[in-house]
Order: C-alpha cells, then sequence, then structure tokens
C-alpha cells in the first residue's frame, strides 16, 4: 500500500493513509508489548509512512531501525525486505551509490534464506548487483567497487535530505556500511588535515557487528 500510494487517486490515498496509521498503530502495541517479534515490522512501517510524509531524515533512522532489529533477532526475509524498501527511498532521491549497497544487503540476505527466485529477480532487476562484488578476506581493502562510498558524498546526501545533520552519526553509518558492503573484517577512515592524512574513525566487525572507534578514543556498537 505505501509502494502504491503515490501513484493512487486522492481519494484512495484517504483511506489508505487511514489504513496505514492504523496499521502502524496496531505494530507499535505489539512491538511495545515483545520487541523482539515486533519491533523492526513497526520500524519499517514507520519509516515508510516518514517517506510518504516527506520526513526524509526520519524514514533514514528508521529504515536502520527495522534493518538492525530484524538482523539482531533472526528475521533474515524482513532484513532483506527494509534493505531492499531503503534502496527504493535512496534511488528516488537520486542517491546511485546508497541504493546499490542496500541492494547488494538485500540479494545477500534473500540469498542466505533461501529465496532464489527473488534472488533472480533482482540480478534480472538491477545488472549492476553482479558488479564489482568483492569476496570476503581477512585482507581485503575497499576499493574501486566502493569508491564513490566517500564523506562528501555521504555528507552532501545527507545535507540534502535534511539540515539535522549528526556529522559522528553520519561517519559510523559510513563505516558499517562500507565495511559491510566490502565484505571487510577491518576499515579506516583516513581525512586530509592540512597536508597530513589522519585517520577519523576505523571500523572492525565482531559478532555481527561493526564497531566504529573514532578518532577521539570513544567508540559506539551499531
Amino acid at each position: 500500500m505505501a509502494a502504491l500510494y503515490e501513484k493512487a487517486s486522492a481519494a484512495d490515498q484517504t483511506g489508505w493513509r487511514e489504513i496505514l496509521v492504523a496499521h502502524r498503530e496496531q505494530l507499535r502495541e505489539w512491538a511495545d508489548n515483545y520487541p523482539p517479534t515486533f519491533s523492526d515490522k513497526h520500524a519499517l512501517v514507520s519509516a515508510e509512512i516518514a517517506r510518504l510524509e516527506g520526513r526524509a531524515f526520519d524514514a533514514m533512522q528508521l529504515y536502520e531501525q527495522a534493518i538492525q532489529s530484524a538482523h539482531e533477532n533472526g528475521f533474515v526475509q524482513n532484513e532483506a525486505l527494509a534493505h531492499e524498501v531503503a534502496a527504493r527511498f535512496y534511488a528516488t532521491h537520486g542517491f546511485e551509490t546508497f541504493a546499490h549497497a542496500y541492494l547488494c544487503n538485500a540479494r545477500n540476505c534473500y540469498d542466505r534464506w533461501g529465496a532464489l527466485g527473488k534472488v533472480k529477480q533482482l540480478d534480472e532487476r538491477y545488472p549492476r548487483l553482479h558488479e564489482g562484488r568483492l569476496p570476503t578476506s581477512t585482507t581485503a581493502t575497499i576499493g574501486t567497487p566502493v569508491r564513490q562510498l566517500d564523506v562528501e558524498t555521504v555528507v552532501k546526501a545527507s545535507q540534502a535530505l535534511s539540515s539535522e545533520i549528526v556529522l559522528p552519526t553520519l561517519i559510523e553509518k559510513l563505516m558499517r556500511i562500507a565495511v559491510e558492503h566490502a565484505g571487510a573484517e577491518r576499515g579506516l577512515l583516513i581525512l586530509l588535515r592540512g597536508d597530513e592524512p589522519q585517520i577519523e574513525a576505523e571500523a572492525t566487525t565482531g559478532h555481527s557487528r561493526a564497531r566504529v572507534f573514532r578518532s577521539t578514543g570513544s567508540h559506539h556498537t551499531i
């Protein structure tokens, strides 16, 4: 319903909006009672409503919440769906690099779930998914296939979506996406301070999560 909303008539949109909000509130109640099963579903529906209302920054955060909750609670099919829907969101806003990264994650999740028909559909619909796939390696570095995932791109994209940018959060999200997309165990964000390259952040994987360490010495589990 959310996917078809913008192409619907005004009358249908009014009715659908009420249905979507009612569905979100039901999921909210269930998520409050048992978060492991329902929090990812509530977050994803909330993200789609935020998208339809033009609250792009809220949608970004809610897509990430849906993905993380589904991942942590073993709902690989819901994690796949959240990645796929988020990819459509970023593609609509013209952020093809983000869209491609989320689509790759969606494909990987569908493949792990055994939904081979869905994997085939994505491969046929998005031929670029076959380009630049990196092997998982302890010595792999992020090279040409993810060269577009640089800080300038992320900052510009987020500035276009919202004026409420929090750069540390942005860097953490960038590092997590880059490391996951590359299939790497470690990644460094190196920025030039004058003429001197300095490590701004380091991401390492373990226990199915990426930990991002800032140059200040603080770190967050994301």
